[in-house]
């Protein structure tokens, strides 16, 4: 239960390419991420793995699952490729006050409800890498009543009608 079933013959694009094309979004002086909903480590374990092998910073990644058996194979997955990760399995609400250089989480919620619930983990220089579906538009529209944020999109590699939100000073309204 890592991934729906229904991607299950499309994983390599529609997973772990997904979670790539990320790379070139790491802000060069980000040192400590924070991912979200992290289910099967998307697109936190890809990114830790290519930091490795590619001129990324190093980052020190805090994965967030609320599931006990999903963070299990999380934990499983750093030690086995030695990812300077932890796993904090709990839910987003109850996580100590960190502040974070980068946030990320990919099929997590809308952009709004990302705000709300993780604003308080970012701070003036935090980037935001949120890769959205096709109604990243409209997501946009409807946070703007509540938060002020700066953003660019890039188009995705493997959805013709998703983008990747590249978000900074969010604060809200």
């Amino acid at each position: 239960n890592l991934i729906s079933p229904d991607s299950d013959q499309f994983s390599w694009q529609r997973h772990i390419v997904d979670s790539l094309q990320l790379t070139p979004l790491v802000p060069p002086n980000a040192r400590k991420m924070l991912d979200v909903g992290s289910g099967g480590g998307l697109p936190a374990i890809p990114l830790a793995i290519a930091s490795k092998f590619l001129d990324l910073p190093a980052l020190s990644i805090t994965l967030v699952e609320s599931d006990s058996r999903k963070s299990v194979f999380l934990k499983h997955m750093i030690r086995q490729h030695r990812l300077a990760a932890e796993v904090k399995n709990q839910r987003i609400e109850s996580l100590d006050l960190e502040k974070f250089d980068l946030i990320a989480c990919r099929a997590f919620r809308s952009l709004t409800d990302i705000f709300t619930l993780l604003s308080r983990f970012s701070h003036t220089n935090s980037t935001w890498i949120l890769p959205k579906g096709r109604n990243w538009k409209a997501e946009i529209e409807v946070a703007k009543l509540k938060w002020h944020f700066e953003f660019t999109t890039q188009q995705s590699q493997t959805d013709s009608d998703a983008r990747i939100l590249i978000v900074t000073q969010v604060t809200k309204k």
